[in-house]
């Protein structure tokens, strides 16, 4: 079983949650990683982060999740492209490139994200 890490991993503990939705959360003191991760994979997108912070306030004790969150949130706006108003926001890749993330699981469609991109 593979399990989900919230927020930044650093020398310190790191949130653990089991992929089981009754899975119990644990604490990790192992890591080594500087990423927030998913399954040990990949890092977790704005939606998913903002969505786990919403349901657990008290991962904003981190200080580095604190910091995403609260980059995500202030860089976060509506898509002006069709007037349905997508909530998205901006994060930078791992190459330093600006990315447009979707705050919402209807994402944004093509036309909207192609034209937050240009």
């Amino acid at each position: 079983m593979s399990a989900v890490v919230l927020g930044y991993l650093s020398n310190g503990p790191t949130l653990n949650l089991g992929t089981d939705s009754m899975a119990t959360p644990t604490l990790n003191s192992q890591s080594s990683h500087c990423e927030p991760i998913l399954s040990n994979e990949r890092k977790l997108t704005p939606l998913e982060l903002v969505d786990e912070v919403n349901s657990n306030p008290t991962l904003l004790e981190n200080p580095d999740v604190r910091k995403r969150y609260e980059n995500i949130l202030n860089n976060s706006s509506v898509c002006s492209f069709c007037g349905v108003g997508c909530s998205y926001t901006v994060e930078k890749d791992r190459q330093g490139k600006d990315r447009v993330f979707p705050l919402s699981s209807l994402g944004l469609c093509i036309k909207g994200k192609t034209s937050l991109l240009t």
